[in-house]
């Protein structure tokens, strides 16, 4: 059966924990600076968004976003529950 779905599916189609590496500190590292660099860019995204609906500053901003439950709703005018 193994073999089949290998060679139906290619190396890859079977998950077996015993072979499966383990990423390396260097695999770590740079993972953690790609979702840092994620988060900066959504950060400054929010930011200028915030900026452009005419607030001070992100947090203010943000609570107003949470009392609509989202962005989208905020723009349509709905509230929570509705």
């Amino acid at each position: 059966v193994r073999a089949n779905i290998i060679k139906k599916h290619g190396k890859g189609a079977i998950y077996d924990p015993k072979t499966a590496k383990k990423p390396s500190e260097a695999d770590k590292v740079r993972a953690a600076a790609e979702r840092k660099k994620r988060q900066d860019a959504d950060n400054k995204a929010f930011a200028d968004r915030a900026k452009k609906a005419g607030y001070k500053n992100p947090q203010d901003y943000a609570n107003v976003v949470a009392r609509y439950g989202s962005e989208d709703n905020m723009k349509k005018g709905r509230g929570l529950g509705t």
